[in-house]
């Protein structure tokens, strides 16, 4: 049975994601292009949590802290090991971009039109400190559709396909794991062209 106290701590989350993100959108959309949409994007989360729910408990992933937590299990001795590995590699992962970013604004001077989209960009983008509230909403509304949903749909796909043999399990989530990436590499190309203060997702 699906927890409705795990389903009502996501959707909190994701609601204090949203509110996070008002100040920036104020600044950079307007109220009458994202306000009427609300609604829709509230029905639309309550869906993909739900259904991110039902397939991550079919496939095997689920949220093993979160569901753990809930349910009253050990996972405080889990817990130090895997924030120190989060830590590090998000750590490592920040270091690499920062050396990059010459690299990329090489190749950016070298793409007709995207040096004049980086200068629009650069002339409407709100506070710092707004855009790191919005950063919050980003992460949070990603983790939610690209990993806990659409990986766990694309495990639960090929499991269907597994009971036919040929692959594995850990194949399949090798798998599922490069087809995700890429579909969340895709869907912030926006970003590179200058474009993604209207990125829904």
């Amino acid at each position: 049975m699906l927890s409705w106290r795990v389903f009502l701590i996501l959707l909190g989350l994701w609601l204090f994601g949203k509110l996070c993100s008002i100040p920036m959108l104020l600044e950079t959309v307007p109220a009458t292009r994202w306000l009427p949409t609300t609604p829709i994007a509230i029905l639309l989360s309550v869906l993909v949590i739900r259904a991110g729910q039902f397939l991550s408990a079919r496939s095997g992933l689920g949220l093993a802290f979160l569901d753990g937590w809930v349910e009253g299990g050990p996972v405080s001795h889990r817990l130090p090991r895997a924030v120190s590995l989060s830590f590090i590699i998000a750590i490592t992962a920040s270091l690499l971009f920062v050396g990059a970013v010459p690299l990329i604004i090489m190749v950016e001077r070298g793409v007709p039109g995207i040096p004049g989209r980086l200068a629009e960009l650069a002339a409407i983008y709100p506070g710092w400190w707004k855009g790191l509230l919005a950063s919050i909403d980003a992460g949070i509304s990603e983790e939610l559709f690209y990993r806990y949903f659409f990986l766990s749909l694309v495990v639960w796909l090929l499991a269907r396909i597994r009971k036919g043999g040929g692959l594995s399990r850990r194949t399949s989530i090798w798998i599922a794991i490069v087809i995700t990436g890429l579909l969340f590499g895709w869907a912030h190309i926006d970003n590179l062209l200058g474009q993604g203060q209207h990125s829904f997702f």
